[in-house]
């Protein structure tokens, strides 16, 4: 649904990722969702889930900003070390709900979801 740049919030010199809406997605009720989706992301605060500072217009593109992490993409670390396994999922009662939020702007491409 949109892609996540790393970015620099200006007021503060913070490093942070940005996730921007993509343009082939900017209609109204997509607009709606990608920042009701930062909205609830937000109200997440887990060990293992980013935090996410917000959700905003930045420029006029709807995008989420979150805590930026380092150790580079998930395609990097797939393409270095293989596919990632982990342990069994949770019972459902104690999986965390939250994906990978972020900022628009400048810098680099961090993730890109088609």
């Amino acid at each position: 649904m949109g892609e996540v740049y790393e970015a620099e919030q200006l007021e503060t010199g913070r490093r942070l990722a940005l996730k921007v809406l993509r343009g082939a997605l900017r209609g109204a009720e997509d607009r709606a969702r990608f920042l009701r989706e930062g909205q609830l992301a937000a109200s997440i605060s887990h060990a293992h889930t980013v935090y996410i500072f917000g959700s905003e217009e930045v420029g006029g593109a709807p995008a989420i900003t979150m805590e930026l992490l380092s150790g580079g993409t998930l395609k990097d670390r797939v393409t270095a070390e293989g596919p990632v396994l982990g342990a069994p999922a949770p019972a459902r009662s104690e999986s965390p709900r939250c994906g990978w939020k972020g900022c628009a702007g400048a810098g680099r491409t961090i993730s890109r979801r088609e």
